[in-house]
């Protein structure tokens, strides 16, 4: 279950310096949006958020859609999964 908050922008496009222990404690997001980023730090990321956050970079992932619907459930879809694109942008 999600915590205090369930998407976080991750500060900082992932850097270590920015996403520390203290954050993700207070945090305790569902999903962890990362804005570019290195190749290694979603890995990095999953060292210091929750075991159950969902992390994504706009590096590997493309562009990262947000959607809460009418019955307030949310949704968070990438653009690409394993190098394919989805059909997220038909909905």
């Amino acid at each position: 279950a999600a915590g205090r908050f369930d998407v976080l922008l991750s500060p900082h496009h992932g850097s270590q310096s920015a996403n520390t222990r203290d954050l993700s404690e207070w945090a305790r997001p569902a999903y962890v949006i990362v804005s570019g980023g290195r190749e290694k730090t979603i890995s990095e990321l999953k060292k210091i958020y929750s075991e159950t956050a969902q992390i994504y970079s706009t590096r590997q992932h493309g562009a990262i859609v947000c959607q809460i619907d009418e019955t307030g459930n949310l949704m968070v879809n990438p653009f690409r999964i394993d190098g394919q694109y989805t059909d997220t942008w038909e909905q």
